[in-house]
């Protein structure tokens, strides 16, 4: 099916040329994450490509599961859990 085995956990970084904008723009803001200009560019381009009128970059699967818990205000109550810390590591989402 292919030439050549393509490896899930191999790396296949960009050309460096293509990394000069984004690190030179990075350098000159002093700014990487939390909103920064390189994170609105990216959401902005996300959102276009996708036809959305939004788009929230998260840094990881936590992250989503807390902030989807957040948006559809997860409580929880006698049967359902819904556990997650705001700035730890911890996500639990559990009906019981």
């Amino acid at each position: 099916m292919f030439d050549k085995p393509l490896h899930v956990e191999q790396l296949y970084p960009p050309s460096r040329k293509m990394l000069e904008r984004p690190i030179d723009a990075i350098y000159k803001s002093g700014w990487l994450t939390n909103n920064g200009p390189l994170v609105q560019e990216f959401e902005e381009r996300i959102s276009e490509m996708t036809d959305t009128a939004h788009c929230v970059s998260i840094a990881n699967a936590t992250r989503g599961l807390m902030l989807l818990a957040r948006g559809l205000d997860i409580k929880g109550d006698s049967k359902h859990r819904a556990v997650y810390i705001e700035r730890g590591f911890f996500t639990l989402i559990h009906k019981a």
